[in-house]
């Protein structure tokens, strides 16, 4: 069953400075400095949730037949199906099979060279996606087991947004130095920021990843005004350069997208979670 996701809040020594950030005080017992508060962690909302796999090893696809299983064994993916007529030497990324729920928030995405199931939210509202991982795991090697080939690579990506008056100046003032955002400077009068970054680590014991992490600023249409917004986007997946080595089963695929989703859900509080 679906739940209404929430950025966990940590209750911890940042947490109890934060308290004092809302009021504009320092309490890292530094005598009350005063500074701008970052945007609240704990108000982020996913506006997008992705599970990807890899499939170049397959070479081509039966549409008919792989939609026709993936309907049988996905009664929640039965809304509206597109079966897409493609000539043989259209790229593999295009999708052949375009699966919905009645909702049109959930959509599996089929191609050969991969695929994805993606939750969205909709305008104006919000999306359940408590668990959307751990559900997506089990869609996925039921997808595998259709296509008879096993994923090489896998991601797992999430974009969450907040509202926020000045999205460029709050983050300029959270990760810059704050002389190159006064007047004159060069990041004075800014009318976008974005900070781009990639590092790689475990994202458990054995299995090496790269974590992509882009915060900027945006805007979002929500009932018909723009309002603009603070946008954190993070992206996890294995590595390309081991694609080709790499074969993933249902246990390791499980294993990724939980592992994945934990570091999806603490990643704002990654960033911003700490000034010092």
């Amino acid at each position: 069953m679906w739940g209404v996701f929430h950025i966990p809040f940590r209750v911890s020594e940042w947490g109890k400075r934060e308290q004092g950030r809302r009021r504009g005080v320092d309490n890292s017992g530094q005598n009350g400095r005063q500074y701008p508060c970052p945007v609240d962690v704990r108000s982020f909302r996913p506006e997008q949730l992705r599970a990807v796999i890899f499939t170049p090893r397959l070479q081509q696809l039966n549409v008919a037949q792989i939609a026709r299983e993936l309907l049988r064994r996905m009664d929640n993916l039965g809304g509206d199906p597109l079966i897409m007529p493609l000539p043989p030497d259209a790229p593999a990324e295009i999708p052949r099979i375009v699966l919905n729920d009645p909702a049109g928030r959930l959509s599996l995405q089929v191609a050969i060279g991969r695929s994805e199931l993606v939750l969205s939210r909709p305008p104006g509202s919000s999306i359940d996606s408590m668990d959307f991982f751990g559900d997506a795991a089990g869609t996925m090697n039921i997808l595998s087991d259709a296509l008879s080939v096993r994923p090489s690579r896998l991601a797992a990506t999430g974009t969450y947004f907040e509202f926020d008056p000045d999205p460029p100046r709050v983050l300029a003032e959270h990760f810059v130095k704050e002389k190159l955002t006064l007047q004159g400077r060069p990041l004075s009068g800014l009318l976008t920021f974005e900070l781009h970054a990639n590092h790689r680590d475990d994202l458990y014991e054995g299995l090496r990843v790269n974590d992509w992490i882009r915060l900027k600023s945006g805007t979002i249409t929500e009932l018909g005004k723009v309002a603009p917004v603070v946008v954190a986007e993070r992206d996890i997946n294995t590595l390309a350069e081991e694609v080709e080595s790499s074969s993933f089963d249902s246990d390791v695929l499980g294993r990724f997208m939980t592992a994945a989703e934990e570091r999806l859900k603490t990643g704002i509080l990654d960033f911003f979670g700490d000034d010092e």
